[in-house]
């Protein structure tokens, strides 16, 4: 099967963490109540734990969405091609 996966981009554990604790704004999807998706750049930090902490709003969207449906989908890049 065609992949676009690159063997020299590809992270390890601690490769991973490092990319995560170097990056800062991250797209965020989560599902609204009708099953829509909504998207947005938030700021994310990597917790020493490896939980992650989000910046948002108490009154957002987002917070909204999340209390109904804690699922989401998460992603960010680096300026060398590197995904996470």
């Amino acid at each position: 099967a065609a992949t676009f996966a690159r063997d020299d981009r590809r992270l390890d554990a601690e490769g991973f963490r490092e990319f995560w604790r170097n990056t800062r704004m991250f797209a965020v999807s989560t599902t609204g109540k009708n099953g829509d998706p909504h998207i947005a750049p938030v700021h994310v930090l990597l917790q020493d734990d490896d939980t992650l902490q989000m910046g948002i709003f108490e009154d957002s969207l987002r917070l909204k969405d999340l209390r109904r449906n804690p699922n989401i989908a998460i992603t960010s890049w680096a300026d060398d091609g590197r995904v996470a």
